[in-house]
C-alpha cells in the first residue's frame, strides 16, 4: 500500500486524534446525550487514566525493587500489553510511514483498555475504598448496558449504508424479469457490492454492466440503472423512476424505444 501511495486518504494529525479521539468518536456514534460532550473530555479521561495507572506501577517499583514481583503484578501486566501495543503502532508509523489506526481498525484497543481499568481498580485498597469500589462497579456496567441500548440500530448501519439495500434490488430485479436476461448498471459507490454478488452467482439473471468512471451515464446500454436521488435529474432524459430504495436510492429503466 506503501509502494502505491494508497495512504495518501489518511491525515497524519498524530494518535491522540486519529486514534484515540476515533474511537471516542465511534463509541459515542448515534448516542443523543453522550453526543452534547466533547470528543476532548472523554480523550483527556483515557489519558488521565493511562497516566494514573502508570503512577501506581511506578510507586510499586520504588517500594518493592524486584522486576519478577512487579512484572507478574496484572496491573504491570495489562498497562505493558496495552503500552507496547500502541508503541509498536508508533514505531511502524515511523518506519513505514503507515497512517495511525482508527476507527474500526482501532477496535483492538478497547477490551485492552477495559482490561487496563479493571485491573487498576482492584488497586484500590479495600478497606479504604470499599464503597467507591462498589459504586464503580455498578454504575459504569449500567451505563455501559445504557449506552448500547440507547445507540443500538437493528435496520441501518454507519459505515457502507448504502448497500443495505442491495440485495433487495436484486430480488426486485429477478421478479420482475423472471424469464429473460437484462443488464444492470450502478452509480460507483454501489458497484463492489453488485460485483461481488455477480461473482458468486447471485445475480444470475442479471448482467451488471462494467463501471470504470464516477460520472453518470446517461447513454447507456444498460436496462436498468441503480443510482443516488442526486443524480436522478442526470439520468431522467433516458431513464424513469421505478422503485424507491431506503430513502435515497433509485433504482431506473431505461424508457422503451417506439
Amino acid at each position: 500500500m506503501t509502494s502505491t501511495n494508497q495512504f495518501e486518504y489518511w491525515s497524519s494529525k498524530g494518535f491522540y486524534k486519529e486514534t484515540i479521539l476515533s474511537l471516542v468518536e465511534n463509541w459515542k456514534y448515534n448516542d443523543k446525550f453522550l453526543s452534547g460532550i466533547g470528543n476532548d473530555f472523554f480523550g483527556i479521561l483515557v489519558v488521565i487514566i493511562f497516566t494514573f495507572a502508570l503512577k501506581n506501577i511506578i510507586k510499586k517499583w520504588i517500594i518493592i525493587r524486584s522486576f519478577n514481583k512487579i512484572i507478574n503484578d496484572k496491573l504491570t501486566l495489562s498497562f505493558l500489553i496495552f503500552s507496547i501495543t500502541i508503541l509498536v503502532n508508533l514505531i511502524q508509523i515511523m518506519i513505514m510511514n503507515t497512517p495511525n489506526i482508527n476507527g474500526r481498525i482501532a477496535l483492538f484497543l478497547y477490551p485492552l483498555y477495559i482490561i487496563l481499568i479493571i485491573a487498576l481498580l482492584s488497586e484500590f485498597e479495600t478497606n479504604r475504598f470499599k464503597y467507591l469500589k462498589y459504586f464503580i462497579a455498578i454504575v459504569i456496567p449500567l451505563f455501559l448496558i445504557y449506552h448500547l441500548i440507547n445507540s443500538y440500530q437493528s435496520e441501518s448501519v454507519r459505515e457502507w449504508w448504502y448497500d443495505s439495500n442491495n440485495l433487495e434490488v436484486i430480488d426486485f430485479l429477478k421478479k420482475s424479469n423472471p424469464n429473460s436476461v437484462i443488464t444492470l448498471k450502478t452509480q460507483w459507490w454501489f458497484y463492489p457490492s453488485f460485483s461481488y454478488y455477480s461473482r458468486t452467482g447471485e445475480l444470475s439473471n442479471i448482467k451488471l454492466a462494467p463501471n470504470e468512471q464516477h460520472e453518470i451515464e446517461p447513454d447507456t446500454k444498460a436496462e436498468y440503472y441503480y443510482i443516488f436521488n442526486s443524480e436522478v435529474k442526470k439520468l431522467e432524459p433516458n431513464f424513469k423512476k421505478i422503485k424507491r430504495f431506503g430513502w435515497d436510492r433509485w433504482l431506473m429503466k431505461r424508457y422503451e424505444k417506439r
